[in-house]
């Protein structure tokens, strides 16, 4: 009820503002009842909002336990936000160390890969700078390895892989394996 008082009083104020801005506009007089009438108006609604303000509020005993309830029930969701934010922090810190650790290994197994990459590209150039000694020691007339038994290949190295599988090895030059039909150790570079 008292809102609604509230709002004719706020009704009644703007239409007495309006209508004496109108009548300034105009530039007619204002009499004087009716500037009478507009001040009560505006101070009724002043003292409507204060003494609304200073009133106290007289709760039954049943809106004070319901007040009660609402409140503890609001804190109880309170408390239990308060531990989901715990949670949810906690489930970001182990995620902070879960990624860190991924970084950790991912950045171990880069380092081992690029090692191991290093390694084979040192063990191919040396691999290729025997060809070529070899190459170079052929022209000269190098003596290479070649199987006493069932042998097709010609060996630079007496500890290559094609010989492992023999008991005898022998010692020739190479220009003589080459004219009995020898060809170049596939594991030393040939076909």
């Amino acid at each position: 009820m008292f809102k609604f008082i509230i709002l004719i009083l706020i009704f009644l104020t703007s239409y007495f503002l309006y209508h004496t801005h109108q009548k300034f506009k105009l530039k007619q007089n204002i009499t004087i009842p009716a500037l009478i009438s507009g001040l009560l108006l505006i101070g009724g609604f002043t003292l409507g909002l204060i003494k609304n303000k200073n009133t106290p509020i007289n709760y039954t005993a049943s809106q004070l336990n319901l007040i009660k309830s609402s409140y503890q029930k609001a804190n109880k969701n309170n408390q239990r936000l308060k531990q989901q934010l715990k949670q949810l922090i906690n489930q970001e810190k182990l995620a902070v160390a879960a990624k860190e650790k991924a970084e950790i290994k991912y950045n171990e197994q880069k380092n081992q890969y690029e090692a191991k990459k290093e390694q084979d590209r040192l063990a191919s150039h040396q691999q290729k700078q025997n060809i070529e000694n070899n190459n170079n020691q052929n022209a000269q007339g190098v003596t290479v390895w070649i199987t006493l038994t069932n042998g097709t290949n010609y060996h630079y190295d007496s500890n290559c892989r094609g010989l492992n599988r023999t008991n005898s090895k022998m010692e020739v030059p190479e220009k003589q394996a080459l004219a009995q039909g020898y060809k170049l150790c596939k594991f030393e570079g040939g076909q």
